[in-house]
């Protein structure tokens, strides 16, 4: 692997010898287990690191092993993606297993992280991600046995993205608001037996969302984004909804 890297000939070119060097030590001063891959001119592409503790981490998990797989765009003056490698350890505590840098976020890249996942740590039992395709189709690759569900932090993120500008004008700010914590409560409802009274409680969404909407009819643009988004997610519910994720982690 060259000492550079950079998107095309010509462009902005990085030195990357520090970040090769620091692997290289970590692997030979500690047995840290890392992995990178070139791109056709020899250029760094792809990076996988275990964190120091990972192994361990990892181990005490036993056979619930979950995982957090999530990577952040452009974070760098290079655009590399930092891809995490979280899961909760004994003590509830959030612990970094493993990162990635990733050049783009195309399904091969993604599959090559977690198959270099899976050669060091084995693959996981269930894994949580956010609702990137391409993500998703890597796991259906690599990962043919996991559970995959959906982080319901970042599905909360894509509420707001596409139903708040519905909630326009004023007094719409408490509108919001109530709405918003009354997706929460559907979504953390965790009473297995609540599976029969979903499609109630989707409901009075809806009509809190019709209700805003008869009251501002200029936005139907808003409407019918905020609808079409409700029903892709009423879609994909037992992939996030509580309560039928509740099971997998009660076993």
């Amino acid at each position: 692997i060259k000492n550079t890297f950079g998107k095309a000939p010509g462009e902005l070119v990085m030195d990357s010898t520090a970040f090769l060097d620091w692997l290289n030590h970590r692997k030979s001063e500690f047995g840290l287990h890392s992995k990178t891959q070139p791109d056709d001119a020899g250029r760094l592409k792809n990076a996988f690191w275990v964190m120091e503790d990972g192994w361990e981490i990892w181990c005490a998990l036993g056979d619930k092993t979950v995982i957090l797989f999530d990577t952040t765009h452009g974070t760098n003056q290079c655009g590399l993606r930092l891809g995490l490698f979280c899961t909760v350890d004994s003590c509830g505590l959030t612990r970094i297993i493993a990162a990635s840098l990733l050049s783009d976020e195309k399904h091969l890249s993604f599959k090559w992280v977690m198959d270099e996942f899976t050669s060091f740590f084995g693959a996981p039992g269930i894994v949580l991600t956010d609702q990137c395709p391409k993500i998703a189709k890597a796991i259906q690759l690599s990962w043919v046995q996991a559970v995959h569900l959906l982080c319901t932090y970042h599905l909360g993120q894509n509420v707001i993205k596409h139903i708040r500008p519905l909630f326009w004008g004023t007094g719409a700010g408490k509108e919001w608001n109530y709405f918003y914590g009354k997706w929460w409560k559907v979504a953390k409802k965790c009473c297995s037996t609540s599976i029969r009274t979903f499609d109630e409680d989707w409901n009075a969404l809806l009509d809190l969302i019709n209700r805003q909407f008869n009251a501002n009819p200029h936005l139907s643009k808003a409407h019918n984004a905020a609808l079409e988004h409700m029903e892709h997610l009423r879609d994909i519910k037992e992939k996030w909804a509580s309560r039928w994720t509740c099971s997998h982690f009660t076993r």
